[in-house]
């Protein structure tokens, strides 16, 4: 045992990994599991003691294979945040620069997702702003009288901005709901 210890030497609480082969099959694995950005995956080797240069080999094998796309990440990102989770436009831009997704992939996910709202015969605004109001709707969902006074309605509105909608679909959002 102190032999191998030895000869892989140590780092951190386990053994450094010095096989290349391994961190392919690592990386594979992971992204089999779900779709990861390039530096999600590269910490993930990492912190499981794959040394960078393996890490880096395993990931640029799996890019030339189509496994790793920054973009493709980023699109389907996008659609799970907007579609499921009712985020707005800027809290997943946030979140994706979180995940080292670059500025040009990031756009390159909203420009595809642009491309299927058109296809579905609906502008990005529009749907954040459908967004928007159905979050703003769960979130008053359990008061007598929503937004009846103004501190109502200035929570409502940091409710919407901390969930990452931009302004103008704030504010808009919020006409259209007191006409409701």
């Amino acid at each position: 045992m102190t032999n191998d210890a030895e000869r892989l030497g140590k780092v951190g609480r386990g053994i450094k990994r010095q096989d290349e082969e391994s961190a392919k099959a690592a990386a594979t694995r992971l992204v089999l599991q779900r779709q990861r950005s390039r530096r999600e995956l590269f910490t993930r080797l990492t912190g499981a003691g794959y040394l960078p240069e393996h890490a880096e080999s395993a990931i640029e094998m799996l890019e030339r294979n189509g496994y790793i796309d920054d973009a493709a990440f980023a699109r389907a990102f996008i659609m799970d945040k907007m579609n499921l989770r009712g985020h707005g436009e800027v809290r997943i831009r946030r979140e994706l620069r979180e995940f080292g997704v670059s500025a040009a992939d990031v756009e390159k996910g909203f420009a595809l997702c642009e491309e299927q709202f058109e296809d579905e015969g609906e502008p990005r605004l529009m749907r954040e702003l459908q967004n928007a109001l159905r979050a703003l709707e769960k979130h008053t969902r359990t008061q007598a009288e929503p937004l009846a006074t103004p501190a109502d309605t200035r929570r409502a509105v940091e409710f919407l901005l901390r969930r990452g909608f931009a302004g103008v679909v704030v504010r808009e959002a919020m006409k259209l709901y007191r006409k409701e």
